[in-house]
Order: C-alpha cells, then structure tokens, then sequence
C-alpha cells in the first residue's frame, strides 16, 4: 500500500493521502487542478497509459479532452486500487468502457494483449507527478519493462507492416487450393508410427555443417526419420536422400526455388498457409501428399475456425522453420530429437552447405565483374558480423544469434505435446463456407460503431500492411492519416473482391 487515508479537500472533494503525508491531489481543488493536469497532457495518441489513479480526477479531465481514446491507469498494487475505490469520482471509472483499472505487474503481464498497433496507432504514457514523486522506483521500473515490450511489439508490427500484404494473398490462394486439391493430414500417421517406434527425428536445416554430417543421415535410416527445412530440400535431393517431410513457412516468392523441379513422391510437404501459392498448388499437382498448418496468423486461424477444418499448428519462434520442424516432430510424438545444419553462424566461412539454391541463383547471375563468391560475402557481409560461441573461428550476427536463442527456449520447454489427430483420409477445404462467412462478419464489422466482429483480428496483419501504405502517401499532418476503421473497411473490400476473383 502507498496510501495511508482520505481526507476532504476544501471544496469537499476525497483526495488521497500518501503514507509520506503528502496528499496526490490539491487539498482546495482538485478538480480544477484536473483540468489544468489534461490541458498540460496534450494526448494525441488511441493508447494512453496513465501512471497514478489517485482519486480519479485528473482521468475524468483527460477523458473529456481525449474522448475517443482508450486510457489504461495503472497504481502500484490491487490494494491500492481498492482502497481508492473508496472516493466514488475514482469509483465511477470502473463503469466507463473505454477506462480500465490496473495493478502495475499485471498490465504488464497482458500488455502485449491489450496494445494493437494496427488498431492504436501511437501510445502515450502520462505520469502524474505527485504520484511519480511517491512511487518513483515502481515508475521507473515500469517503463523499463514497458520499454523492452514495446521494442518486441515494434519488430513485430514492423515484420507485419512489410508481409501482411502478402501474408494475405497467399492464405487466401491456398484455401482456394485446398478447395479444389485433397489435403492429406492422413500422411502423418506413418511418420507417427515411427515416432512410436522410438526412431528418432532428425531435423535437417541448409547450415554449413551438413556437408559433413549428410553421410550420417544414410546410415540406419530405417531408425530415422528426416524433417528437412525447405532450403535444405535441395541439398538433401542432391545426395539422393528422400526426407519424409519438409517444412516451408516463408511467404516469399523466393522459396518457390526450392521446390523447382518433380517432388519426391513418398515426402510430406508440410506448407504453412502464408507459403507461395505457386510452392503449394505445384506439389499438388504432382500428387504428393500435402498438408496446410498454421504458425499464427490469425486469418488462417479464422478460416479454420469458420469452417471447422482440422489444422496443426506449430511454433515457429521468430518466424524460424527449423523450430517448426522441430515442433512437428515433437507434435508427432517424436522424443529424440537431432539437429544437423542449424548452425546460426558461418562455420567454414560460408552460409549454407553446398547444393542449396543460392549455388544456382548465384551462379546464373556470376560474370567476371560480379563472381559467386562476391555474392556469397555480400550476403554474410550486409551486416556486422560477431564471434559465434559454437564453432571455433566461425563469425555470425545478432540477428542468426536471435534465431538460435528461439531454439534454445523450444528446447528448453518440457513435456511431451498430444499427438494431432489424423484424418484417416484425405480432406478438402470448404470455401464456399469460408466466404459466405467472411462476408457475413464482414457486416458485422462494418455495421458497428466500433471495432468489433469475429473477423476483425484476422484482418490485423493486412491491415498493417494498408497502414504502412497509407502513414507513407500521408502527410505530417495526423488527421490527414486513415482512421483504423477506414483501414478496416478497406481490408475487408480487398479481400471479398479478391475473393470472388478466384
């Protein structure tokens, strides 16, 4: 507790009073000091935080200045929230939806929840100052942990803004397929078997170390079982090594190369829905077994949800398709888990093992003005490099070393995972259903005076996309930029008329 009483200002209002004595509001008028507190404030943010609840004057003021935001308070602890609810200004707060109440830990524990920058737009904290002179400790410990939030939320939003365009149009071209080619979650159950069979899962990336370790993968195969990465495909067919599934996530047209060429027939091609519709439909067509899993994003959610289709869903960590070859594996039942070429660095000074699709990329665009080898040491060289703590004499990035600790905390989580459920036979996605009810949450959302609707956080990620476009063309000037339901409207059209386009 920070508080100690309640006493009567002049005026009659309740003020709080801190353990120190000291009151955190004017002890003649509280309420004109509340106006003078929001005029000061200038929000100009949808996401305002308000450190120090007090008697609840100075939110009554904001909220009259700031009406269509949505304003957070934050006290130091659950006790101190209650005992101000003692003064029926602060009271009274509880009734209006857009002011919540919070203690400061937990905020912090659902404020990746409550912040949605394609919905928000800018944050604003406000600290009142006789609250920040009681509490200073808990203040600056909060907007230190908010901070760090805040710059995960930032890298998020930003990989959002860049793909969500292309996030969007690839789920909803691989519903389409799925609607017209069979799905088959039934390829799991011989992969299961083998999990059963105590075989272990080797998890195959593109590293530099495959080079020496692919000799091993033959030996014993009938007691392995191989998930290959998408960039490691290719090296693996060039050793005549057949994989029992590869796993894609990435959603750019660049992955499509590994995948050039007749697949391997007795492979299970595990895509994620934001994968190159080219990559899915031409797996498809050559009649090997293929399944559509999910790593997240929510519109891919939605469709499953609407339609009741049966989806896997894999952690991926930072967007890592080693993880999520890794959790395929571990879903399946698989308890022995290796990893050959998850490097996260450049051992031998090089990126990849030989035979990976940057070889012929490379080597169709080298002349004597720009060799292989030059466009090897531009791409290990883009950013600065550090020491890698793997392999002796070996360098690496902040970004690989980002990706290796993602692995390590999937590593770290314990406890088997249920098996998925396989469909006995082959499925398709029903799309017809998928839109008519995409349409009809459509309304909904649209119809609303605010954001509401099932389908809204499926269009996030698009919208995010529209909102990098439109802050872009935008001028400085704030009110000239699209409203999140102008955002919102125009993600909605351009999907239903895509769509019907299909």
């Amino acid at each position: 507790m920070i508080y100690q009483s309640i006493i009567n200002a002049k005026n009659g209002s309740p003020v709080p009073v801190f353990m120190s004595g000291r009151t955190m509001h004017s002890k003649y008028n509280p309420e004109h000091e509340a106006e003078s507190f929001a005029k000061t404030a200038a929000c100009s943010a949808s996401f305002i935080i308000v450190l120090g609840l007090g008697g609840g004057y100075h939110i009554r003021a904001l909220r009259s200045s700031c009406p269509d935001a949505v304003i957070h308070v934050i006290e130091a602890s659950d006790e101190d929230v209650s005992f101000l609810m003692q003064i029926p200004q602060a009271a009274e707060l509880r009734h209006d939806s857009r002011i919540q109440l919070h203690a400061a830990e937990a905020f912090l524990a659902q404020f990746k929840q409550l912040y949605i920058p394609a919905l928000y737009g800018n944050l604003q904290i406000i600290t009142h100052p006789a609250w920040y002179t009681e509490n200073q400790s808990c203040a600056v410990q909060f907007q230190q942990e908010l901070k760090r939030q805040l710059a995960q939320i930032s890298a998020d939003y930003s990989v959002q803004s860049h793909f969500g365009g292309i996030w969007q149009k690839n789920i909803i071209q691989n519903l389409k397929n799925a609607s017209r080619f069979p799905l088959h979650n039934d390829a799991m159950i011989p992969l299961i078997e083998k999990a059963r069979r105590s075989c272990t899962a080797v998890v195959v990336a593109a590293g530099p170390t495959v080079d020496t370790g692919i000799d091993a993968l033959c030996k014993n195969r009938e007691e392995r079982c191989i998930f290959a990465t998408d960039t490691a495909y290719g090296i693996l067919r060039r050793h005549h090594i057949t994989p029992d599934a590869v796993l894609s996530i990435d959603g750019q047209m660049i992955s499509h190369t590994h995948f050039i060429g007749r697949p391997d027939a007795g492979t299970l091609f595990v895509f994620d829905m934001t994968s190159p519709p080219a990559s899915v439909r031409h797996c498809m067509q050559a009649a090997c077994p293929v399944m559509l899993i999910s790593t997240g994003h929510p519109l891919t959610e939605y469709a499953a949800a609407c339609t009741g289709f049966p989806l896997v869903r894999l952690q991926a960590g930072s967007g890592t398709v080693t993880i999520a070859a890794a959790d395929f594996a571990r879903q399946l039942g698989f308890t022995s888990i290796e990893f050959l070429g998850a490097d996260f660095s450049y051992p031998m000074h090089k990126p990849y093992a030989k035979g990976s699709y940057l070889d012929i990329l490379y080597g169709t665009a080298a002349d004597r003005t720009n060799s292989t080898e030059q466009q090897f040491c531009r791409l290990m060289y883009r950013t600065p490099l550090v020491p890698s703590t793997r392999f002796p004499d070996a360098q690496t990035t902040v970004l690989l070393q980002s990706y290796e600790a993602a692995l390590n905390s999937w590593k770290r989580q314990s406890g088997s995972m249920p098996v998925p459920a396989a469909a006995q036979t082959p499925c398709t996605f029903d799309f017809a259903r998928f839109t008519k009810q995409l349409a009809a949450d459509s309304t909904v959302a649209m119809c609303a005076g605010e954001p509401a609707g099932a389908a809204v956080p499926a269009m996030l990620p698009y919208i995010s996309y529209l909102r990098r476009k439109a802050d872009a063309s935008a001028s400085a000037d704030a009110a000239k930029r699209a409203s999140f339901s102008e955002l919102l409207k125009l993600a909605y059209s351009h999907t239903m008329r895509y769509t019907k386009l299909l």
